[in-house]
């Protein structure tokens, strides 16, 4: 079969009847695909697929179609596919076992299934069609270090996800500065966009969310002014010593509740020159500007003005206390919404470019945070959750800030969430540490992935070497392994020698962070914390899970893995009235993802390494 003939074939079997299906009952054969299932969406493809190609496959028409696997196919160790008949919203594998055992893998994708795994032979038990109740969201979720457009499914009580379309995010470093490339970042989104029409589903809207703090310029024509800083662009130390020359501290927090770091909006703004303020029509947070440039009015979602510190969150507006002390103009400062708002629809000249209908745009929570917690699928008082990724925030869901003196000197933020809850959380340094690592060793010739860090770490000593991963040398160093090396021989431990031991020093060090953090909150609420919570990226690493409950000895709950994504299209449903409150949409998580509960361990160990780990922090923490 040459790929001209694949393509004919993917074509007519876009919207098969189910007679046609059913007489499609696709078999991989030899090595080779031989017949397809109906819906494949990749293209375009060069050449034949083989099995050892990475295929889409909608498992909800491989399982109308009875897929068969022959015998010389097993399933890859998959932690969740090991465990029979399970609710999963993931990558499952495929490996063919080849005579020399090396093994070729085909991912699928499911779409939230009961997958039932009897035998090697991989049938599954088949499941209905989605009907045409079935909801369809897009989801664009902006990160640190990687971008995406999800497709989400909402149909009686459960959510599914697929990932559309991922792209790099990586940075312009130009001269010692750091900018974030927006045009680059915007035409992926735009290509994705491409893709997700080809699925000729009819979608419902798309929400674009982002990290909080950076921002946007846009001139009278609705266009980005480059450059889009990099919150750890050197400029925030300008920026952090001309605000203090004009308002100090307390006030600060008073007004905002807002913790301190030099990265926040307000350090950069006070950075920037008057004349660049001065040519911008308006700022929008990175998500929200993604939003206007999709067709969205331009405002700013509350949730991610929260992040600036320049947001007074009693007053629920700007401070203009804030603004009128550091000379900013007023005007600059677009309207905010509420999480949840109606901005727009696609432009006609997207809606030309992808080929998709006029979606509405909606500001979900515009902050990937507000959007991830949104998802936590918590029930009941006495929880509190870490969204876990480049950065670690833990906190809790109050109806009120806490604008203390001890919640200014414990470096809390008081951020705002869905229905004007507040986030009453700590923004501490989380996976950048191993990131940094990894990014470093790849130069150096020794590319790891992080499952062969993670178990580098399991098997290299315990509690060799910690350090401190909120120390100002942790946020931007050249060569992140010698900056721990360095740390270790300044506070006479053991520099830590191989990727094995580095990655354990910073994911117990971590560990033991997250546990002193959950302490803190206690304190500042009078509340004690019964379950901790873990969403994001950081969910998957198992062995950081363990630790953390280890180190907290209290139960550990992870999942979903995706919280972002899946808060921002719950969001959407809720915007639009396919769901009725938050209570639901969490339920809906509760019973679409696969929960992991790691119990407490070794007590005695970890509480000698909590004592170990306070003699390295500052003594006012």
């Amino acid at each position: 079969m040459n790929s001209s003939d694949f393509v004919d074939r993917y074509e007519s079997a876009l919207n098969p009847s189910l007679d046609t299906i059913q007489q499609r009952s696709p078999v991989i054969e030899g090595g080779v695909i031989e017949r397809l299932p109906s819906i494949i969406p990749l293209l375009p493809l060069k050449e034949p697929p083989l099995l050892g190609d990475v295929l889409r496959v909608d498992l909800t028409l491989a399982a109308i179609l009875k897929l068969t696997l022959p015998a010389n196919l097993s399933l890859a160790h998959n932690p969740i596919l090991d465990q029979g008949i399970q609710k999963f919203n993931g990558w499952a594998s495929c490996s063919m076992l080849s005579p020399s055992d090396s093994a070729k893998r085909i991912p699928l994708l499911p779409m939230n299934l009961q997958l039932s795994i009897p035998s090697p032979t991989g049938f599954m038990d088949p499941v209905e069609p989605k009907s045409s109740m079935a909801k369809h969201y897009l989801a664009c979720d902006l990160g640190a270090e990687s971008g995406r457009l999800v497709h989400g499914v909402l149909e009686e009580n459960q959510l599914s996800l697929e990932e559309i379309h991922r792209f790099p995010n990586t940075p312009i470093r130009n001269q010692g500065s750091i900018h974030w490339n927006i045009d680059q970042l915007f035409h992926e989104l735009q290509k994705g966009l491409e893709i997700a029409a080809r699925l000729k589903q009819p979608f419902q809207s798309i929400s674009c969310d982002s990290w909080g703090v950076d921002y946007i310029l846009f001139d009278a024509d609705n266009a980005p002014i480059p450059p889009t800083f990099h919150y750890r662009d050197p400029r925030t130390a300008i920026g952090t010593q001309r605000t203090f020359r004009r308002v100090d501290w307390p006030t600060i927090f008073a007004e905002t509740g807002v913790q301190m770091m030099p990265l926040n909006a307000l350090y950069q703004l006070a950075a920037e020159e008057k004349e660049r303020l001065q040519n911008a029509q308006t700022l929008l947070g990175v998500g929200d500007g993604f939003n206007c440039l999709l067709g969205g009015k331009a405002v700013i979602e509350i949730s991610m003005a929260s992040t600036f510190q320049l947001f007074n969150p009693k007053a629920g507006a700007w401070s203009t206390r804030l603004l009128d002390l550091m000379d900013f103009p007023r005007e600059l400062f677009p309207s905010v919404v509420p999480s949840g708002s109606r901005i727009g629809a696609l432009s006609p000249e997207l809606q030309r470019a992808t080929g998709l209908p006029e979606l509405e745009i909606v500001a979900t929570c515009s902050h990937d945070t507000g959007a991830a917690v949104a998802a936590v699928p918590a029930k009941g008082p006495q929880w509190a959750y870490l969204s876990s990724g480049t950065w670690s925030l833990m906190g809790v869901e109050r109806a009120e800030p806490i604008l203390t003196d001890a919640c200014r000197d414990l470096n809390f933020t008081n951020e705002i969430g869905y229905g004007n809850s507040i986030r009453l959380l700590k923004n501490i340094s989380g996976l950048w540490l191993l990131q940094e690592s990894r990014r470093v060793w790849e130069d150096e010739g020794s590319p790891y992935d992080y499952a062969k860090l993670t178990e580098l770490a399991r098997n290299a000593q315990p509690f060799a070497s910690l350090v401190n991963p909120t120390e100002a040398r942790f946020v931007a160093p050249e060569n992140m392994p010698a900056a721990i090396a360095a740390f270790c021989q300044e506070s006479e431990q053991p520099k830590p020698q191989g990727a094995g031991a580095v990655t354990r020093c910073i994911l117990e060090s971590l560990a033991l962070l997250y546990r002193k953090t959950l302490e803190e909150l206690e304190a500042l609420t009078g509340e004690s914390i019964e379950v901790l919570h873990i969403v994001g990226g950081g969910s998957k690493n198992d062995l950081l899970n363990q630790f953390t409950a280890n180190a907290i000895q209290r139960p550990v709950i992870t999942g979903p893995v995706e919280a972002t994504a899946a808060g921002n299209i719950l969001i959407q449903a809720l915007a639009l009235g396919h769901l009725q409150d938050l209570g639901e949409a969490r339920e809906i998580v509760r019973g679409s993802s696969h929960l992991k509960t790691y119990s407490p361990m070794d007590r005695e160990a970890w509480e000698a390494a909590r004592r170990r780990f306070a003699k390295l922090l500052p003594t006012q923490s």
